[in-house]
């Protein structure tokens, strides 16, 4: 449920959303100033109505794009703290078969190696993105990141899951993301999508050598996939682009 609180400060009337749950859903400031006649008595207008109406509609509609209810909606050129999915929760059916890609990343620290696991599920007719990255035990540094491509024009909401042994593909792993970011432009935004492993906390977010992350998932609103898309796997010092399944309209 989206409530709506308004107050009035010297810039003018603040408008804010919120979930029922307390967490904002989204914020419009309208600057209006003490001598604005629109927000008088005598000119408040129907149109001032039916902005902050649609406006209204606009946030539930972004906060409502989240098919897991643990899953944060993530806009482009944000950062959020992805949910849980809670384990045995139904993934939908596995679209195609998942996909496992090395990759080596060599600094003066030494190599780093390791597989991606990419995966699509097709759940209440969209498909979800599913990832997880495996650090060798012979590396050289812990991952950092990861990031996939390409979710421009897609809404994305973002989560991770315990359960990964459940998933044809998948292992029970170890590390789960920190953090949850879009891209800004360019080339457009929420052309990436990343979760990070990082800063480093008691016991440890990065994902050491010899250690999994826990599965995560990009949800969106697409109904198309392919496999031309990327994900970039980062340790503390560089990068490697590895193949992954994309969002396609």
């Amino acid at each position: 449920m989206i409530c709506m609180a308004c107050h009035y400060t010297r810039a003018g009337w603040r408008v804010r959303f919120r979930t029922s749950g307390g967490v904002s859903a989204c914020e419009v400031v309208i600057a209006v100033l003490r001598n604005d006649l629109v927000f008088t008595k005598r000119y408040f207008s129907w149109f001032s109505i039916l902005f902050l109406y649609s406006v209204m509609c606009v946030c539930a509609w972004g906060q409502r794009s989240c098919k897991w209810p643990e899953a944060t909606f993530l806009a482009p050129g944000n950062a959020v703290f992805p949910g849980e999915v809670a384990s045995g929760a139904n993934p939908g059916m596995l679209v195609g078969q998942p996909l496992t890609s090395t990759f080596s990343i060599t600094t003066s620290a030494g190599t780093t190696t390791g597989t991606i696991v990419s995966a699509v599920y097709i759940k209440g007719g969209t498909l979800d993105f599913y990832y997880q990255v495996s650090n060798d035990l012979s590396s050289a540094l812990p991952l950092v990141a990861v990031e996939a491509t390409s979710f421009t024009g897609f809404r994305t909401c973002v989560a991770f899951r315990a359960d990964g042994s459940d998933l044809p593909g998948f292992q029970n792993g170890i590390n789960p993301p920190v953090t949850a970011t879009s891209s800004n432009p360019p080339p457009a935004g929420g052309f990436e999508i990343g979760f990070q492993f990082y800063p480093p906390a008691a016991p440890p977010t990065e994902i050491a050598p010899g250690s999994t992350s826990l599965v995560l998932i990009i949800s969106t609103n697409a109904t198309h996939a392919n496999d031309k898309g990327a994900a970039i796997v980062l340790d503390q010092a560089a990068g490697a682009n590895t193949s992954a399944y994309q969002p396609i309209l």
